[in-house]
């Protein structure tokens, strides 16, 4: 933790780590995000509006970031316990055109729906939003329901929790969804809940410079 209000520091967001102790072994995670362009290969477009998030993960997930290089910004942030089936995952709605305070459950699940169909719209379906409710200030979670098509050509039923924000000049909807088999949910569910209550955005003041030489790292796909 201490190196994460460290890096906070640095990047001019001392104050986004959330004010709540972690269970034993778990990391904090601190990512800029839209300091590049995003490049037009890419599946996830993070608004080039230069942000920083942070969230924790349990002990043993493993942490992948976008890649930045000459054609700009390509992936996101994902955090996957491969093994499990586990995951969460960063979304921006960069044409969102809408606040967060005025929608309805219907119009969450679609904001979910997009944030999941990111990959390819033909590997998930039946996805229900059964929960949502009131987060910190500027923040809405939702629990849902979906079932993703595997290669092998059978279904398998998941269950997640999301939080959902709006930060930023661009109006953009931050989204970070979090998956996990429904035969693990029980287990996960408090594991998840921790996830996404510690998810925030904060906006880096323009005094801040990046060298995005030095912000390229490994993309990998995202557990759904």
């Amino acid at each position: 933790v201490e190196e994460a209000q460290a890096t906070l520091l640095e990047l001019g967001v001392p104050d986004l780590l959330p004010n709540s102790s972690l269970p034993w072994g778990w990391k904090v995670i601190v990512e800029p995000v839209g300091v590049a362009a995003d490049a037009e290969y890419g599946r996830f477009n993070l608004g080039g509006e230069p942000q920083v998030i942070t969230f924790a993960t349990p002990p043993a997930w493993v942490v992948s970031k976008p890649n930045i290089d000459f054609n700009g910004a390509a992936g996101t942030v994902q955090a996957n316990d491969y093994g499990k089936g586990d995951s969460a995952t960063f979304f921006v709605n960069t044409k969102f055109g809408r606040k967060l305070q005025d929608l309805n459950k219907k119009d969450i699940q679609q904001e979910i729906y997009g944030a999941l169909t990111t990959k390819g719209k033909n590997f998930i379906d039946a996805v229900k939003v059964t929960k949502v409710y009131d987060g910190p200030p500027g923040y809405r979670f939702a629990e849902y329901d979906y079932e993703i098509e595997s290669g092998a050509g059978f279904s398998l039923a998941r269950t997640g929790l999301a939080s959902l924000t709006q930060t930023g000049e661009a109006g953009n909807l931050q989204v970070f969804w979090t998956g996990t088999l429904q035969t693990r949910w029980k287990n996960m569910r408090n594991d998840l809940q921790t996830m996404v209550q510690s998810f925030r955005v904060g906006n880096v003041p323009k005094s801040i410079k990046f060298d995005t030489r030095k912000r390229s790292a490994n993309v990998t796909e995202e557990v759904l």
